[in-house]
């Protein structure tokens, strides 16, 4: 009963494989591409899962069980305003099948939080160049050129919940 615990925890690939769900009382899920973000996002309908940047076999094993048990919880992605955490939801999507919606990934944020905003490198300029050139990444386009218009981008460390 992961309801009884109130504090973050690990589970290892082992127990991940011997888990079985029974039940979820939380109505939506986020993966958090940072520690210091997961350590500061407070959300207590939600299950949230720290992934350390890109996820791995462990994570997605854990995600799918997840998604098994309740494919109509709500799947949400927070991640880096950049190149990196746009690739990150779009893999999570991709290597899971569960069509996580970004959170917190917006041209708001980037307003609200502009002055904690870096500069754009020029691989992150050519980065974004390619994804907006893409097709695939539509949904993302008012940020990808909201962030080279203003040669800006931003840690999720900087948002606050």
């Amino acid at each position: 009963d992961l309801d009884k615990m109130h504090e973050e925890f690990y589970l290892s690939m082992k127990m991940i494989e011997k888990l079985e769900v029974l039940n979820i009382s939380k109505d939506k899920v986020i993966t958090v591409e940072n520690l210091t973000s997961f350590y500061s996002l407070n959300d207590e309908s939600s299950i949230i899962i720290y992934l350390g940047g890109f996820h791995n076999f462990a994570k997605r094993e854990l995600i799918r069980k997840i998604y098994k048990f309740n494919p109509h919880l709500q799947f949400y992605h927070f991640g880096d305003i950049d190149y990196g955490g746009i690739e990150i939801l779009f893999d999570l999507r991709n290597k899971t099948g569960i069509n996580f919606q970004p959170l917190m990934m917006g041209v708001s944020e980037l307003k609200k939080y502009q002055n904690e905003c870096l500069p754009l490198t020029e691989n992150d300029k050519r980065k974004l160049e390619l994804l907006l050139a893409d097709k695939t990444f539509i949904e993302f386009r008012d940020v990808i050129e909201y962030m080279l218009l203003h040669n800006i981008k931003l840690e999720q460390e900087s948002i606050e919940d």
